[in-house]
C-alpha cells in the first residue's frame, strides 16, 4: 500500500447528505408509530395510519400534477403486479355488493331472510361490513407500499427507510425487554391478558412481535452489511483479510455501535418471546438475506478499485485478492454466527424448552387447518369474502375447538377460504413476484443490501404466514410494506442516486 494514500469512502452512496422528502419522512413516522397502540389492531389505530397514508398519497400525487415529482416507472416484469393486485381488490369489492347473481350469494343469507320472514338481501361475503375493513387495510398498505417504491429509487430514502425500522423496532424491543425484566406483564399502561412472562413489547400477540422484531432485526443486518463489508482497498490495492480485520475492529465497528446494539436487543426480544414460527422464521429469513447479499459482492466485487497498467487498462484483482475478498465475508458471517450463538445461548433456554412441547399446539393447529378446509371446499371459487374468517369458522369447528377462532393461523388457507382459490393464488403470486424481483435486483446492484433485504423480508412472513397470522396486524403489514417498498424502489435506483463507485480519495 503507498505511504500517504488515505483509505476511500466505500460504499457511500450518493446523495447521503441529502434530506429525505418530506412526504416520506412522514411516511416512515406514521408507518413506525402504528405499532405503538397494540399493533395498530384497534379499529382507531389502523384508521389513523389509513387517513394519514392518503392524506400522504394525495400530497404526493399534487407534486406529481404540479410537476414536481415524476411517477416513477418500473420494469414490465413486474408491472403486472399492479394489476393482478388490483384485479383482486375489484373481486373484493365485488364479494360485498347485493348485485352480483344470487346463486353466487352464500347459503346464510337465504337462512336468515327465511328465519326472519326479511326481504332477502345477500352478497358473495358473509358479512360486508368486515370486508369493507379488510378491504380499507388493504389499500392501506398498497399505499405505503406505492409511496416506499417510488420515494426508493433514491439511494438516501432507502437507506432512511432501513434506519428507521431498525432503530424504532429496537426501541419496542428495548421497551419489551425492561417490562419483562421487571416483572410487570403490562403493555403500556394496561395489564396483559395473555402471553404472560415472554416479550410481546406494544403488541398483544408474542407471535406478531416476532415478526415485527424480525424485520427490524433483518433491516439492522442490511445497515451492518453495508458498513461492516465495506471497505476492501486503498489507493488502488486490494487489501489483505487481516488488514480488513483490523479496519473493521478500529474504525467501523465503533462508528456501527448504535446498530450492533439495536441488532443485539432485537436478537434478545426475539428469542424470548418464545415464538417458535417467529425465530425460525427469521432465520431463514436473515439466512438469505447474506446469502443474497454476499453473492452479490462476490460476483460484483468487493469495492476495491482496480490498479491500471501503463496504458491505463484496469486490471482486476484476482488470485490473493478474491481469497481475501471470500475469506473475508466468509469471517463477517461467521462473526455474526458466533454472536447469534451467544446469544441464544443466553436468552433461547425458555425457546428451547418450548420446542419440545410442538406437538401439543400442532394437534390443535391441525384441527383448525381441517376444517378451514371443509370450508374452502364448500367454496372453492368465489369465498366467503374478505375478512370473514371467524364467522365462517364458527359454522364448522366449534365441535374440536370450540367457538371464538378468528384466524386459522395459516394465511394462505385464510385468504383462500375469504377470497376463494383463484383470487388467493393470484395474491401470492404478486407477492411472490415481486420477492423474485428483490433477488434479481440484490445480485445485479452494486449495493445490494436493501433488495437483498426485500427479498429476505418476504421470506420472513412467508414462513412464518404458515403457522401464524402475523400479517393480519396493521402494524406489521404496514412496516413490511414499507420495508418491500424500499426495496423494490432500490432495484431500479435513479441515475442521480445509484450508490458510488468506490474511488480512492487523492
Amino acid at each position: 500500500m503507498p505511504s500517504g494514500a488515505r483509505r476511500p469512502r466505500v460504499g457511500t452512496p450518493r446523495g447521503r447528505g441529502k434530506r429525505p422528502s418530506r412526504i416520506f419522512a412522514a411516511l416512515v413516522g406514521i408507518v413506525l408509530v402504528a405499532p405503538l397502540a397494540f399493533g395498530a389492531y384497534p379499529t382507531w389505530a389502523w384508521g389513523s395510519l389509513a387517513v394519514g397514508t392518503g392524506f400522504l398519497l394525495a400530497a404526493w400525487g399534487a407534486q406529481v400534477v404540479a410537476g414536481r415529482r415524476p411517477v416513477a416507472r418500473f420494469p414490465a416484469r413486474i408491472g403486472w403486479t399492479f394489476h393482478a393486485f388490483c384485479g383482486v381488490l375489484l373481486w373484493a369489492v365485488f364479494q360485498t355488493l347485493p348485485y352480483s347473481p344470487e346463486a353466487m350469494h352464500h347459503p346464510l343469507w337465504g337462512e336468515a331472510a327465511r328465519a326472519m320472514d326479511a326481504p332477502y338481501w345477500g352478497a358473495v361475503t358473509v358479512d360486508p361490513s368486515a370486508s369493507w375493513q379488510s378491504i380499507a387495510r388493504l389499500v392501506t398498505y398498497a399505499a405505503v407500499f406505492w409511496l416506499a417504491a417510488q420515494f426508493g429509487r433514491g439511494a438516501s430514502h432507502a437507506s432512511t427507510a432501513l434506519q428507521a425500522v431498525a432503530l424504532a423496532a429496537a426501541g419496542y424491543a428495548a421497551y419489551g425487554l425492561v417490562v419483562e425484566f421487571a416483572g410487570a406483564n403490562k403493555i403500556l399502561w394496561f395489564d396483559k391478558t395473555s402471553y404472560f412472562d415472554v416479550v410481546t413489547a406494544t403488541f398483544v400477540n408474542r407471535n406478531s412481535f416476532a415478526t415485527f422484531a424480525g424485520l427490524g432485526l433483518l433491516c439492522a443486518s442490511a445497515v451492518l452489511h453495508r458498513r461492516l463489508a465495506a471497505g476492501a482497498a486503498v489507493g488502488g490495492y486490494p487489501l489483505s483479510w487481516r488488514d480488513r480485520l483490523g479496519e473493521l475492529i478500529k474504525e467501523r465497528l465503533p462508528r456501527s455501535g448504535l446498530f450492533l446494539g439495536a441488532w443485539l436487543v432485537l436478537a434478545t426480544a426475539l428469542l424470548l418471546t418464545e415464538s417458535r414460527g417467529g425465530v425460525l422464521a427469521t432465520v431463514a429469513g436473515v439466512a438469505v438475506f447474506f446469502g443474497a447479499a454476499e453473492v452479490s459482492r462476490y460476483r460484483q466485487g468487493s469495492g476495491a478499485v482496480a490498479p491500471s497498467d501503463a496504458s491505463g487498462r484496469t486490471r482486476h484483482p484476482k488470485g490473493r485478492a478474491r481469497r481475501d475478498r471470500r475469506r473475508g465475508s466468509l469471517g463477517g458471517i461467521a462473526a455474526l454466527a458466533v454472536v447469534a450463538a451467544t446469544v441464544f445461548g443466553i436468552s433461547g433456554g425458555p425457546l428451547q424448552e418450548r420446542m419440545w412441547r410442538v406437538g401439543v399446539d400442532s394437534e390443535h393447529r391441525s384441527t383448525i387447518y381441517r376444517h378451514t378446509a371443509d370450508a374452502i371446499r364448500d367454496a372453492p371459487l368465489k369465498g366467503t369474502g374478505l375478512g370473514t374468517f371467524g364467522s365462517v369458522f364458527d359454522l364448522y369447528g366449534t365441535q374440536d375447538v370450540g367457538p371464538g377462532v378468528a384466524m386459522a393461523h395459516n394465511d394462505y388457507l385464510e385468504v383462500a377460504l375469504e377470497l376463494g382459490i383463484p383470487a388467493a393464488v393470484v395474491l401470492v403470486a404478486a407477492l411472490g413476484a415481486l420477492a423474485v424481483n428483490c433477488g434479481i435486483g440484490a445480485i445485479g446492484q452494486r449495493d445490494p443490501a436493501v433488495p437483498a433485504v426485500g427479498l429476505a423480508a418476504c421470506v420472513l412472513v412467508g414462513v412464518h404466514a404458515l403457522v401464524d397470522f402475523s400479517l393480519q396486524l396493521p402494524g406489521v403489514a404496514a412496516t413490511f410494506a414499507l420495508v418491500l417498498g424500499a426495496a423494490v424502489g432500490q432495484c431500479y435506483p435513479t441515475s442521480g442516486e445509484r450508490p458510488a463507485r468506490p474511488r480512492a480519495s487523492p
